[in-house]
């Protein structure tokens, strides 16, 4: 008897989750900054401390992707966040959310920087920032998403680079 009120109880609950469209269609991931690769890795040296943020400590600016999980085929982004640590005075943390087809031609892009919306200028100080993607990126089937950034090279005052990031797709 107690098995089959589970079963039921358990039949009931998933229809409801699947019948909650909040619920069943938004998929949201988080992954720190570590996951990025850089594009060239004798030239860009990417330092990851414990707490898996990454920073770029080589002297010149460094062009990083950064995977993003497609769960749904013909999904959307509908939300990101990229939490980045900028410590230039003189150039910008440069992020991309890309969709792309199975053959690598871009679908859909949505830019920030962190100087501020889609086309920032210059900040004249260091800053710890959230670059918010509020953008919806279309997705393809078949298909995938990436965040690609440019982060500046080391200065004086310290290593830019990206603490974590996070997308919400439906």
């Amino acid at each position: 008897m107690r098995i089959v009120s589970l079963l039921l109880v358990s039949s009931f609950a998933a229809t409801a989750l699947s019948a909650s469209p909040a619920l069943a269609e938004t998929d949201g991931k988080t992954l720190p900054g570590a996951a990025c690769l850089a594009s060239e890795d004798g030239v860009t040296k990417i330092v990851r401390d414990g707490r898996q943020h990454a920073f770029n400590s080589a002297e010149q600016r460094a062009t990083w992707y950064c995977p993003v999980i497609k769960d749904n085929g013909l999904g959307i982004i509908r939300k990101a966040n990229v939490f980045v640590s900028d410590k230039s005075v003189t150039d910008l943390v440069r992020c991309a959310l890309e969709s792309r087809n199975s053959n690598g031609t871009l679908v859909a892009v949505s830019r920030r920087t962190t100087g501020g919306g889609a086309q920032g200028e210059n900040d004249t100080f260091v800053q710890d920032v959230e670059l918010t993607f509020d953008t919806v990126v279309q997705g393809t089937n078949p298909g995938y998403y990436a965040l690609v950034c440019d982060v500046p090279g080391k200065t004086s005052v310290g290593k830019s680079g990206l603490f974590m990031y996070d997308v919400l797709e439906d």
